[in-house]
């Protein structure tokens, strides 16, 4: 008995030896390259037949070669053997395998068809496929998806590596360098390195407002355990500033004052300038920090005894300090001088005395108020002299003639300096000016020759920090002045400094 080379089945019937070959020589591929040639393969002791694409189209072939010859054939064959159910002409098949005629009978158990290779149990991997790496979703051969919406930057399929933002990095970067330049600033401001008016003037508001910020610290006591007697803290007395007097009445005066915690005392003074029972002046200048409780002393006015002056009318312009100075005016009234107005006033820029030519002093003493120059009216009861663009006043001591007197342009002789008096009441600077009579009345002879021409009263727009000679009071207040004098009341004028 001969066994088949394939399957190991026994052979009945004609011999094997005359059965077709089926296996053929391996065709070659487009490349060269020969294809896999149909064969056996042994794994783990299970012999299978390997089958190509080719070999199984082979085969098919053969078997309907076969089949052919089998239908052609059919006279020609041999009586079947009894017991076995073959086919003339046909192997018998195996018994109790289920192989049909022709074919290898499958290895038991595995599920394996014919002619392909048995699977890898447990991975779920398909027939000559690779299985899959478990728990990544991929498919055999393989690599990770890219997830949807990223860009594959290096086109292979594989996921970039994700990169870490560097913005939060940058702005604490940015906000430590802005706080350590603001602080350098700071401190150089400090040091006194670089000046910043905007921290120079914070840090000045804070010390003026500390400034004025006065405590009283009542006594603490401590006790311990080691010392029986109490320590009593040294207690600051507060400041307070110096109330003007000045021209006020007395008892307004000490009202104001010991409301603030000063003392007062009064000394009575003559005085002919003054009103009876207001203050000529004060020991402590107005507007000095003193500790409360400090003494301050008001001279008071008792008037004068009798009247030595022969007008009832005057105007006391009284020098405080540089430039500057008060103008009061006053009437006599019921045997005493009663104040009706007071106005602030600028005087010479060297102040109150001697005058002379350019020596920008205002004459010192009393004088006549004169005539009165402006452009129109100026509704006064006061002579009044309509002055003109061309209006001067002649300085020129080598004209002794013409010295200090008001003049036409046209009057002065060629070469004879002359003060432009008119050009101011014409331009907008000054209202109107009130002839000054110390050197004359401006339309005579003057009384020295070189001791100070137009100088007089006047009304200005604006006040400035001096004049050179004139005393100047606002336009304003020269209207309100204006309105007052009386020529029956012959006006003077009082200068004095303090």
């Amino acid at each position: 008995m001969k066994f088949c080379g394939r399957c190991g089945a026994p052979i009945y019937g004609p011999s094997a030896d005359n059965a077709p070959k089926t296996e053929e020589d391996p065709p070659v591929r487009q490349d060269g390259m020969p294809q896999p040639k149909t064969g056996y393969y042994q794994n783990n002791d299970v012999t299978d037949k390997v089958r190509t694409p080719s070999s199984v189209q082979g085969a098919d072939n053969q078997n309907n070669q076969n089949n052919q010859n089998n239908q052609n054939n059919q006279n020609n064959q041999r009586p079947p053997v009894q017991g076995n159910g073959g086919q003339n002409g046909q192997v018998p098949p195996v018994q109790g395998n289920g192989v049909q005629n022709g074919q290898v009978p499958p290895v038991q158990g595995n599920g394996v068809q014919n002619g392909q290779v048995p699977p890898v149990q447990g991975n779920g991997g398909q027939n000559g496929q690779v299985p899959p790496v478990q728990g990544n979703g991929m498919q055999g051969g393989q690599r990770p998806p890219v997830r949807p919406g990223r860009k594959d930057n290096r086109g292979d399929g594989i996921p970039p590596v994700k990169k870490s933002s560097k913005a939060p990095i940058i702005i604490i970067c940015s906000v430590l360098g802005v706080l350590l330049i603001l602080g350098t600033v700071f401190l150089l401001h400090v040091l006194g390195m670089i000046n910043i008016p905007f921290l120079e003037q914070l840090m000045s508001r804070r010390s003026d407002h500390a400034a004025k910020e006065v405590y009283v610290t009542e006594p603490v006591y401590e006790t311990s355990a080691w010392t029986e007697a109490p320590t009593e803290r040294p207690t600051q007395t507060p400041k307070v500033k110096v109330t003007n007097g000045i021209d006020r009445k007395f008892e307004d005066v000490k009202s104001d004052m010991e409301g603030l915690g000063l003392k007062v005392k009064m000394v009575e003074k003559e005085s002919s300038t003054v009103e009876k029972g207001r203050v000529i002046s004060q020991d402590i200048e107005p507007g000095t920090l003193v500790d409360k409780g400090t003494t301050i002393t008001l001279y008071v006015s008792t008037g004068s005894k009798e009247k030595t002056e022969k007008y009832d009318q005057k105007l006391v312009v009284h020098r405080t300090s540089g430039s500057d100075a008060t103008a009061v005016l006053y009437d006599w009234e019921n045997g005493s001088w009663v104040k009706k107005a007071s106005y602030s006033a600028v005087v010479g820029d060297n102040g109150v005395g001697k005058a002379q030519e350019g020596s920008k002093r205002t004459p010192e003493g009393k004088f006549k108020l004169g005539v009165v120059l402006c452009e129109y009216n100026p509704g006064t009861k006061m002579q009044w002299y309509e002055a003109t663009s061309s209006t001067v006043v002649v300085d020129d001591v080598n004209y002794p003639g013409l010295y200090n007197r008001i003049m036409d342009i046209s009057q002065v002789p060629s070469g004879c300096s002359a003060d432009p008096t008119g050009r101011g009441l014409t331009n907008g600077t000054v209202s109107a000016m009130i002839y000054i009579d110390f050197n004359g009345d401006g339309f005579s002879q003057a009384k020295e020759i070189g001791g100070g021409s137009a100088i007089g009263l006047r009304g200005v727009y604006s006040l400035g920090s001096g004049t050179y000679g004139d005393v100047d009071i606002s336009a304003s207040d020269m209207s309100d002045l204006l309105s007052r004098l009386d020529p029956a009341k012959d006006p003077y004028i009082e200068i004095y400094s303090d």
